[in-house]
């Protein structure tokens, strides 16, 4: 489409959030299928993407580069606080604070019961916290960050307009996309639940 608007959208982590990473490529891909008759679609910018067409420049400064030019990042953590995905972090926020891209940077910090703490994690959750940063906790449930980042996008999307969560189809708890069943709603937090739901009633 010609007039069609592009939204590009950085997820930075480690390696160890491979699945993650994939499962909001097909989140953006079920959106964009939505998103289809309103002329717009969302372009998920990761380094998988990037490592192929790198140059001889360091691949790091090549990845800050591509942030400059999104217009949101996602960051994920879980076990570790891996040094180059918090140089992403720290990049994004302070570019978005001074009304640059990537206008806003959402964290995500995965935590299941098997998990050890740890403080250099804790301390940048509180610090993001403190800040008033948009962050969130998911566990291990595949359906649960499926909906958070149904949400984020949501987030990104109200901003154009666009009310994504009406877009899909509700039969019962099971969440669809076109005929395509997305997640059932039953599977996730009952906040989480009432959170979506609340924005189709808008």
């Amino acid at each position: 489409m010609e007039d069609c608007k592009e939204i590009d959208v950085f997820i930075a982590s480690s390696e160890e959030l491979l699945n993650e990473r994939l499962l909001f490529s097909r989140v953006v891909q079920k959106a964009n299928d939505l998103l289809d008759e309103k002329d717009m679609t969302i372009n998920v910018i990761k380094w998988e993407y990037l490592d192929a067409s790198m140059g001889v420049k360091a691949k790091q400064d090549e990845y800050n580069d591509e942030i400059r030019e999104c217009d949101y990042t996602i960051a994920l953590f879980w076990r570790k606080l891996g040094d180059y995905t918090l140089e992403e972090l720290e990049l994004s926020l302070a570019r978005g604070a001074k009304g640059e891209k990537p206008y806003e940077t959402f964290t995500i910090f995965k935590k299941t019961v098997d998990d050890t703490e740890s403080e250099p994690l804790d301390d940048l959750r509180r610090k993001l916290e403190d800040e008033g940063k948009k962050v969130f906790e998911v566990s291990g449930n595949h359906s649960e960050l499926l909906l958070r980042y149904i949400l984020i996008l949501t987030d990104i999307l109200k901003k154009e307009g666009i009310n994504l969560p009406s877009l899909f189809t509700l039969k019962g708890s099971a969440l669809k996309s076109g005929i395509s069943n997305v997640l059932d709603l039953d599977d996730v937090p009952i906040g989480l639940k009432e959170e979506f739901l609340g924005y189709r009633k808008i």
